[in-house]
């Protein structure tokens, strides 16, 4: 899931990411994932070293599973709503994306 999370983000052109970053400016856990994701150079970074970013500021007064579910709830969020592409602009989407 985060070698998708990591290729739709790179997909994104400037203006999309832009919309994006906008979107999150009242989200502080949404924009340390964003700026994971912009600063990432290596598409299979693991769990603990995403947690570990977004959730610093958490690491050690909340259990690390705890962190680790709130990173897949914020993960299917990034996906369903900023990853995805109204259907009436008319661009495809491939089978991973839908």
């Amino acid at each position: 899931m985060n070698k998708e999370l990591y290729d739709s983000f790179a997909k994104l052109n400037e203006a999309a990411r832009s919309g994006v970053k906008h979107k999150l400016k009242d989200s502080p856990i949404g924009l340390r994932l964003f700026e994971f994701l912009e600063k990432g150079k290596n598409r299979a970074f693991r769990n603990r070293e995403v947690v570990e970013f977004v959730y610093r500021s958490d690491l050690g007064k909340i259990d690390y599973g705890v962190l680790e579910n709130r990173y897949f709830k914020l993960r299917k969020k990034f996906f369903e709503e900023y990853f995805t592409v109204p259907e009436n602009t008319g661009e495809i989407l491939t089978e991973e994306e839908t």
